[in-house]
């Protein structure tokens, strides 16, 4: 990793993504059911019920990196390439969407991503130039995980987007 790479300038998430990212469903798909994750509301009973029991699950998309819009077969390619990387992690999963309720934007296919470690996620996100995931865990409110780089993470963690990348970089020689 170059030095370069250390220094990438935060991002710069606007009120309006910010407010269109909490304001979306992100429907899980499990065992014949879809459950919805709504930023700041509890995670629903009925999914935490689902067996093997998870402690925390994220909900990620490869499709439409850092919010601009992709032809569909150049996102099902991303799509299909997060799964892979998913698979490789060893990390259970289960299909997924970003519904947005007021029905201007089209769903966003998405995964569950069962029990990933920070590192991993904040890897997915530099990989996928993804601005941010939904976290869940049982029992709690569902919450937003912003990218590495997002301004407001530089400054709580700033060695979050060097490991994430160092972590990707580690990815690519193998």
């Amino acid at each position: 990793m170059t030095d370069d790479a250390m220094h990438i300038a935060p991002l710069a998430i606007s009120p309006e993504l910010r407010a269109a990212y909490e304001s979306t469903d992100y429907e899980v798909a499990l065992a014949g059911a879809t459950h919805v994750l709504r930023i700041g509301e509890r995670t629903p009973s009925a999914l935490c019920a689902h067996e093997p029991a998870w402690r925390r699950l994220v909900v990620i998309s490869a499709y439409n990196p850092f919010s601009r819009e992709l032809p569909q077969q150049a996102n099902e390619a991303r799509h299909a390439a997060l799964v892979a990387h998913v698979d490789r992690a060893g990390r259970a999963h289960a299909p997924a969407l970003g519904r947005d309720p007021s029905g201007r934007w089209p769903a966003e296919v998405s995964l569950a991503v069962f029990d990933p470690t920070d590192d991993e996620v904040d890897a997915w996100m530099v990989l996928f130039e993804q601005n941010a995931v939904v976290l869940a865990e049982r029992g709690a409110t569902s919450t937003l995980r912003f990218h590495p780089d997002e301004a407001n993470r530089r400054h709580q963690d700033p060695a979050a987007a060097a490991r994430a990348r160092a972590r990707v970089e580690g990815r690519r020689r193998l």
